[in-house]
């Protein structure tokens, strides 16, 4: 028994030491694991642009740079996927046209990207419809998951006289470190229910309160009664030059319930009439874009070049959107955006875009296009469209040090006063509706002075001319933008006073 216990006392001796050895093998593992990547830090360090970053930001301007990505599981192949996501795209027009951009000025040192955007869109002496009115919205991305293999998307949006829409989506890396192949879908319900429920009560003791407000900004409600939903699923493939390839198929369902008929009558509740029909599309997508464009503090300077086309077969007749089965609608446009740094912070940015459409129109009019004009008013099948600003630097303010508290990195913001000319040719045909914009009434922009090619088609023109502010700071990803355009055109022509638009978002126009 003795000698058993010497035994057993010997094994357990043996088996300490060897731990022991293992241990500090280990140690000596984890400190040269540890100089390795202080060595890995300062070689990084004296890089002069580090990888890990989507910005051209240095460590002195970048108020996130004291952030280790390491800690949120980023490597640099994952930075170099967030260069290609940068402007979401949803093949929605309602969410496209709203300029959603991600990194605009740094990339923050987390895995999150929280944006908020929309604003408020108005005419003053234009038609009743004067704008997209008020929109809001939010727009989530979890950019994390399997080290950035996977990101999650949720977004939500509403607007007075649009749709409101509730997204999910996600994008997935299937290939290696290269990353080259991109597998994207999403999907949405859409309703404009809860704006045309306020529309109807426009006359009611509630209603009327409401009422004064919104006419006094020119915003109205949308005066249809639709519900849908909306699918997509498309593959993204990455070229040499930083050209990216996509391509989708879309699917697009909604239930058309009702629409206002005297909406700004004395009536309560407001005329409608029941329609009840349901519109159904299949449709194919594809998507080109050159990006040579690269991040200097407030601005991106370079060229954006953007091709795209869609196809849709309505697969019922539907009687409200004035088409008859198996008629498809077809649409191809471009679009060239450039940024060119002329001295200091001071900047000229110009767009140019163009497009055609089979079976539709295109909004021209208002923020995103022609600012200064009643939504609608101008618009065409057959578009091309010129947008140039100068953009003036005036006030930079650094925040390092106030109110007895410094923050541990700069904080800096940046305003510009922005000049800008907008301007654009169409043709156009009233019979025609305005894609996502159903309520829209009939236009007389210019009617006297159209070019008619034949009984409805005609050849319009649109200008206008203004100047707006930017607000930008360094560290967030949306800025705060104010514009205000007059439409030229119409005092010239028609000796009368000019529409003035009014803008207030937290997107670029462009």
């Amino acid at each position: 028994m003795r000698k058993l216990n010497v035994l057993i006392l010997f094994l357990l001796v043996v088996f300490t030491t060897y731990s022991q050895q293992e241990d500090s093998t280990s140690d000596l593992i984890d400190v040269t694991s540890d100089v390795l990547d202080v060595t890995d830090d300062v070689a990084e360090e004296t890089v002069q642009e580090k990888t890990f970053y989507t910005s051209t930001l240095s460590s002195e301007d970048d108020p996130f740079a004291h952030y280790n990505p390491r800690q949120f599981w980023k490597t640099n192949n994952y930075q170099k996927t967030l260069i290609r996501n940068r402007i979401p795209f949803f093949f929605i027009d309602e969410l496209d046209t709203r300029n959603l951009t991600l990194n605009t000025n740094v990339s923050l040192r987390t895995p999150y990207t929280q944006i908020p955007f929309g604003g408020l869109s108005t005419v003053f002496n234009g038609s009743r419809h004067g704008a997209r009115g008020l929109d809001f919205g939010f727009y989530y991305r979890d950019e994390h998951l399997l080290d950035g293999r996977v990101m999650l998307s949720a977004l939500n949006s509403f607007t007075f006289n649009g749709s409101f829409y509730t997204l999910v989506g996600v994008d997935v890396f299937p290939g290696g470190d290269e990353r080259k192949l991109k597998l994207t879908a999403n999907m949405a319900v859409n309703t404009t229910a809860p704006q045309h429920g306020l529309m109807s009560e426009r006359n009611s003791k509630v209603g009327k309160m409401l009422t004064k407000i919104t006419d006094k900004l020119g915003l109205d409600f949308s005066s249809v009664n639709k519900t849908g939903f909306h699918f997509m699923f498309g593959a993204e493939y990455k070229l040499p030059f930083n050209i990216y390839l996509l391509g989708a198929a879309k699917f697009n369902y909604y239930h058309i319930a009702s629409e206002l008929t005297d909406a700004f009558g004395d009536d309560y509740p407001a005329k409608s009439k029941d329609l009840n029909e349901d519109f159904l599309s299949l449709g194919i997508a594809a998507k080109a874009t050159f990006d040579t464009r690269r991040q200097e503090k407030a601005l991106r300077t370079g060229n954006l070049l953007t091709g795209s086309l869609s196809f849709d077969l309505p697969m019922v007749e539907s009687d409200y959107y004035k088409n008859q089965a198996f008629i498809p609608q077809f649409s191809i446009n471009a679009t060239d955006v450039y940024c060119k740094k002329v001295y200091k912070d001071y900047a000229i940015k110009a767009r140019a875009f163009a497009g055609y459409n089979f079976g539709y129109l295109t909004n021209l009019s208002g923020d995103g296009a022609v600012r200064g004009l009643s939504l609608g008013s101008f618009s065409g099948f057959g578009y091309a469209l010129a947008n140039i600003e100068a953009s003036i630097p005036v006030m930079y303010i650094d925040l390092y040090d106030t109110a007895n508290y410094t923050h541990r990195q700069k904080v800096t913001y940046l305003m510009y006063v922005n000049l800008f000319v907008d301007g654009g040719l169409a043709f156009s045909n009233d019979d025609m509706k305005v894609r996502d914009y159903e309520y829209l009434e009939k236009n007389t922009y210019l009617k006297d002075f159209r070019c008619y090619l034949d009984d409805k088609n005609y050849f319009t023109y649109a200008l206008s001319a203004g100047a707006g502010i930017t607000f930008v700071p360094y560290f967030l990803h949306f800025v705060v933008r104010i514009d205000v355009g007059v439409n030229i055109l119409e005092p010239i022509l028609e000796q009368k006073a000019p529409s003035i638009g009014l803008t207030v978002s937290f997107n670029d126009m462009f």
